[in-house]
């Protein structure tokens, strides 16, 4: 069983969301009132963490901004009950972002027809202090301007979100997580952002898990992004179709555990890769299965810096126009054992690209063709 962060590491590594969400940037209006602040994550979150902000003062400012907030936010059509405990309703209509943020452990539910469409920067903004869950089984609609759910949990507790139908958020990210406490879990179907669809960041002392079963698209970045910290375990990306401006696909594990992506469907990553995997640190091992990749550079790219196997499996075609259809690396004083098992791969100038200097064996076996 893992345990939450202890008091300072939760210190160092709130800190800096907590002057940013003090902060606020702008504040959007509806009918004069304030509707929703700007956003204190964004796409490039992990920018340096300051220490100075103890969890008590985090807590306490927190509530204190939801309370203040929640007086102020006006019911949309779509809209959701105050308090710890919420229950969203109502159709999509002339929706205003529900920031729920109780200073307190959040659970969040919906109600059938419940949908949410606006203008706003969020459409569901929510904070949780000791565990946050957000639960859709009701095939729910939410669309923001710039996010459809953006979710963060401070100090101990698990953060899991689960959505039955499409999350959009137009300009920035369809759902957007980050995690202080232990476990982060994402459960989706189809997740569409102007960056990324899916943007999932553990700080945590627990595991990161992102499944989505439809498609999973990033206009500029990437389709499904998750990033392990130190503090966490594994990481887990598991998905049928992605799509991303940059790669498909995008996972960097620096935890204590394994990396694990599967993709049965199609990664298409624009620029970059279908699918990019890479293991740093203390983590274990590196496991890729995949059906068909497509990238503008790589269709497959491995780098494992960390201390056990990598393995590639690719039963489609992979495709990567500029360089390599599979690209694998284990670096000196990295990694175990490199095994790749593909079917075609395409390569600009290889159809698999290896170097492979780990402490076990290098096995390479290609049933189709290997162009490059």
């Amino acid at each position: 069983m893992t345990s939450a962060l202890s008091s300072a590491q939760a210190n160092s590594l709130t800190a800096s969301a907590v002057s940013r969400l003090l902060r606020g940037g702008r504040v959007t209006k509806w009918k004069g009132k304030a509707a929703s602040c700007a956003p204190f994550i964004g796409a490039n979150v992990a920018a340096s963490l300051a220490t100075s902000v103890s969890s008590a003062a985090l807590t306490a400012a927190l509530a204190f901004g939801g309370a203040m907030l929640g007086t102020m936010t006006p019911a949309g059509a779509g809209s959701c009950t105050p308090g710890p405990v919420s229950v969203c309703s109502g159709p999509a209509g002339a929706d205003v972002t529900q920031f729920l943020n109780p200073g307190a452990p959040l659970t969040v539910t919906t109600t059938a027809g419940f949908g949410m469409n606006t203008a706003a920067l969020h459409a569901l903004r929510l904070v949780g202090i000791n565990g946050l869950a957000f639960t859709d089984a009701n095939a729910s609609t939410i669309t923001g301007s710039g996010y459809g759910i953006d979710a963060v949990n401070f100090n101990s507790g698990a953060l899991t979100i689960t959505s039955t139908n499409t999350v959009t958020g137009t300009t920035i990210v369809g759902i957007q997580a980050l995690n202080f406490g232990t476990d982060l879990t994402i459960n989706a179907v189809d997740i569409n952002g102007g960056q990324a669809g899916i943007f999932a960041r553990n700080y945590g002392s627990g595991a990161l898990s992102i499944t989505s079963t439809g498609t999973a698209t990033g206009t500029t970045i990437y389709g499904s992004w998750g990033i392990n910290s130190a503090y966490g375990t594994n990481l887990t990306i598991s998905a049928v179709d992605t799509n991303g401006g940059r790669s498909g696909i995008s996972a960097r594990n620096s935890g204590t555990g394994a990396l694990s992506i599967t993709s049965t469907g199609t990664a298409t990553g624009t620029s970059g890769s279908g699918i990019r995997g890479v293991n740093n640190g203390t983590a274990t091992d590196l496991t890729i299965n995949a059906v068909d990749t497509n990238g503008g550079v790589n269709g497959i790219w491995a780098d494992n810096y960390g201390t056990g196997a990598l393995s590639i499996t690719s039963t489609g075609t992979a495709t990567g126009t500029a360089y390599a259809g599979i690209r694998a690396r284990s670096p000196l004083g990295a990694g175990t054992q490199m095994t790749i098992n593909a079917n075609d791969t395409n390569g600009g100038q290889n159809g698999i690209y290896t170097r492979h200097s780990g402490t076990g064996a290098l096995s390479i076996t290609s049933t189709g063709t290997a162009t490059g």
